[in-house]
């Protein structure tokens, strides 16, 4: 695949761009944690999303997904892209300029090998490679916990999901061979997923007021959620109704 998108960068830019990739994520548990201050356990996968970047010379950065097939000119001073898949990329440099960063127009081709919509976070594979690339190509000095955050506030901000960190965290820190000894098999069942739009969004509207239970003056942890919610609960379960 990043032969397909390197190709496809040079057929359509030229050539000169630097490759960048990051993996999508298995998750054997996190589905409703990882926002609710509870436990996570993500795994890098062999699977990934490279990005093809190279500065322009233009004002506007223009941007081709090879999964859509589409191509996209950006303002970052402008308004944000009709399109969902380019709301991540502006995202993105939008969340690095707000932490200061000097972000210049550039060409981008990106696409990968991560199935879209099967629950292995293609979209945080794809913030977390633009990331890395935006990152490297303009010396901005982001760390890997800053590039998450980054991640994170994207969905927040620009996608409309309000998810925790897990999914950028697991794409910007997994590492090869650290499920030890175990196999994990990856199965789709044929069924797309829309996070934005789907029950999940109501769901993550049910936990908050579990979570924003425990009073200010103790100040809930995981270590304090996962260990001590049951008598916090006891004795606020008539707020929850």
């Amino acid at each position: 695949m990043k032969e397909k998108v390197s190709k496809k960068f040079n057929e359509i830019y030229g050539e000169g761009a630097i490759l960048f990739a990051s993996p999508g994520r298995i998750n054997l548990i996190g589905e409703h944690t990882d926002y609710n201050l509870g436990f996570v356990l993500p795994g890098a996968i062999d699977k990934a999303i490279y990005v093809a970047l190279k500065p322009n010379d233009g004002t506007v950065c223009r941007v081709y997904s090879l999964d859509y097939d589409e191509t996209v000119e950006l303002n970052l001073h402008g308004e944000k892209p009709s399109q969902q898949w380019a709301c991540y990329v502006y995202g993105v440099c939008q969340e690095m300029e707000k932490r200061g960063a000097l972000i210049l127009p550039f060409d981008m081709a990106f696409g990968g090998d991560v199935p879209l919509g099967a629950g292995l976070s293609s979209s945080a594979a794809l913030e977390s490679a633009v990331g890395f690339a935006l990152n490297e190509t303009y010396g901005l000095g982001f760390d890997r916990e800053q590039l998450a955050k980054i991640g994170q506030m994207t969905e927040h901000n620009y996608v409309g999901v309000r998810c925790g960190i897990m999914d950028q965290f697991a794409s910007l820190f997994g590492e090869a061979g650290h499920t030890g000894e175990k196999k994990l098999l990856l199965c789709g069942y044929g069924v797309g997923l829309s996070w934005a739009s789907c029950l999940w969004q109501a769901e993550n509207c049910d936990c908050a007021p579990v979570v924003d239970v425990p009073k200010p003056e103790t100040p809930p942890t995981p270590e304090a959620w996962m260990n001590g919610w049951r008598e916090r609960l006891q004795g606020e379960h008539h707020e929850l109704g």
